[in-house]
């Protein structure tokens, strides 16, 4: 929550308003006579905060000192006294005050955020009824089993068509070589050319020579009759060109429907890709507003007991603990100077002389010196 809280420790202590109570609830006066000024007063107060852990501070909660200085032992203690029996009102004020402020922000923050919550869990419950993730995932499922089935017989029937194929290619090359008809030659004797029916086509024969040389006639008849190895061949042609055309349909059909299987497929599974990514988000979100929810439910219960206790600053040490300074012994001060004076004027003196003693003494050595060089 974006909260920004309005109290300060040391300018409440410090305020215009506060320090103008002091003085008139005390009547304080200057040196001259006249009414303290603000800036008088201020001088002599002072306001620190010492954290929670510190060596000055063994409590949980930080603690706020407030002191006042000068040279007036009672004028110290009623100064104490009333500026701890104001800061302590004002505070207290202000503190409740920005309790109830937090408080207020706090509770319209929750609700917004179990509003929010709530429609995302609708949102979510309207998602699975409009996409049933249990029967999209059976349904691909079933989709799958049929292309598989299908992919099998797509190979068996290919294989069928691949044989049947080579064979009309095989009876195709035995009918190039395999004639359609068969030619039938043969021939008549003389003597049965007038008792037998005639051919229908008929060639003069070579002549022939009998045992006494005399040259007679031969007539030879052609006659065509049908191949039925051919026609065998032809039939077996026919019957597996209707085969390989039949295979060719089942096999296209069969190609066609692995397609809109394979089709069906990518669709149902990009249905379910998309609508577990949707899900996932939604329960993404659902998880960050329950935990944002539970941070403002706690943070809300805090507040709600701060609102109703009396007071939320507690009073440690009273005023009457304030410690003064003692006052000033000129006398004694004097006495002490007289004395590190004299004390340091003896110094001065011994070093002296020491200095006197130590020239002397060098000044004789070199005396000496320049005799033994001389001798």
């Amino acid at each position: 929550v974006n909260f920004t809280p309005e109290f300060n420790h040391e300018e409440i202590g410090l305020s215009d308003e506060l320090l103008k109570s002091i003085i008139n609830d005390l009547d304080l006066n200057s040196s001259s006579g006249g009414t303290r000024s603000l800036n008088s007063l201020k001088s002599q107060l002072s306001v620190s905060l010492v954290p929670p852990g510190s060596s000055d501070n063994d409590t949980e909660q930080p603690v706020l000192n407030l002191a006042v200085t000068g040279s007036d032992r009672e004028a110290i203690k009623e100064i104490a006294d009333r500026w701890v029996e104001l800061y302590l009102q004002r505070a207290s004020e202000i503190l409740a005050s920005e309790v109830k402020r937090y408080y207020e922000l706090i509770s319209a923050e929750y609700y917004q955020m179990r509003e929010e919550l709530q429609a995302k869990i609708e949102e979510r419950i309207e998602a699975r009824k409009s996409h049933n993730l249990q029967l999209l995932k059976t349904e691909v499922d079933v989709l799958r089993d049929k292309y598989k089935d299908y992919l099998s017989a797509i190979e068996q029937k290919e294989s069928d068509l691949e044989r049947k194929r080579a064979q009309l290619r095989t009876l195709k090359s035995f009918l190039e070589d395999e004639p359609r008809y068969l030619s039938i030659e043969r021939s008549i004797p003389p003597e049965n050319l007038f008792t037998e029916n005639q051919p229908s086509e008929e060639e003069p024969s070579n002549q022939q020579e009998n045992d006494n040389g005399i040259e007679e006639r031969a007539i030879k008849i052609r006659d065509q009759e049908v191949n039925e190895i051919f026609l065998t061949l032809k039939e077996k042609e026919i019957d597996t060109d209707v085969e390989v055309t039949s295979l060719e349909e089942e096999v296209d059909y069969i190609l066609a429907k692995l397609d809109e299987f394979r089709s069906k497929i990518n669709d149902t599974q990009a249905t379910i890709d998309r609508v577990q990514l949707d899900m996932e988000e939604l329960d993404r979100e659902i998880n960050r507003l329950r935990k944002t929810s539970d941070t403002l439910y706690t943070a809300l219960k805090k507040a709600r007991t701060a609102t109703k206790e009396n007071g939320t600053i507690k009073l440690l040490s009273d005023p009457s603990s304030v410690k003064t300074l003692d006052s000033v012994n000129t006398k004694q001060n004097v006495a002490v100077a007289g004395v590190l004076g004299l004390f340091i004027g003896v110094l001065v003196a011994f070093f002296k002389n020491y200095m006197e003693d130590y020239e002397e003494e060098s000044d004789e050595e070199v005396e000496n010196e320049e005799s033994k060089d001389k001798s």
